[in-house]
């Protein structure tokens, strides 16, 4: 498995659409008792997987500021229970260890969809949903590269 190392505890990450000055800036604090979970949902049409060409939106609260869903060290150990849980929550079946709830306007996780987890020690990794049927599976990605704002995609009511 390949990680990305961030230099510094603190990782700014500036979310582009592909258009100069239309993204958006947010930053994450490596938590060193916590893995952090960001999901992007594929706004392409994805039943055979995520594909590098494929448009992700980051999930966002009602509010539009960015969905971190946060996992103790005490649930989960490694990138992966920490992805496994990140989909339990984007499946509406519970909540992340801050009692954080998937967005009710925003369709639920599914194949095709990424998510980027960050360990305790500030790497992160960027992983496809592959299989959501039985079980749940997952294989590593590049970060994706093309990004748009949630708000007026098909994963999600939200028109502005």
């Amino acid at each position: 498995m390949t990680t990305y190392a961030a230099t510094a505890p603190v990782v700014t990450v500036r979310i582009g659409t592909g258009a100069p000055d239309n993204g958006s800036t947010h930053t994450t604090t490596a938590d060193p008792h916590a893995y952090t979970v960001t999901a992007f949902v594929n706004v392409e049409p994805h039943s055979v997987g995520y594909q590098s060409w494929h448009t992700v939106a980051e999930v966002t609260t009602p509010d539009g500021s960015p969905l971190v869903l946060v996992f103790t060290t005490g649930r989960v150990s490694d990138v992966d229970e920490a992805a496994d849980a990140a989909f339990v929550v984007g499946n509406r079946q519970d909540s992340d260890d801050r009692g954080q709830l998937w967005p009710a306007d925003v369709r639920p996780l599914t194949v095709g969809d990424v998510l980027a987890v960050t360990a305790p020690d500030g790497t992160t990794t960027h992983l496809a949903v592959v299989s959501a049927s039985v079980s749940v599976g997952f294989s590593e990605i590049q970060p994706p590269a093309l990004r748009t704002p949630l708000t007026g995609t098909r994963a999600t009511s939200r028109t502005r």
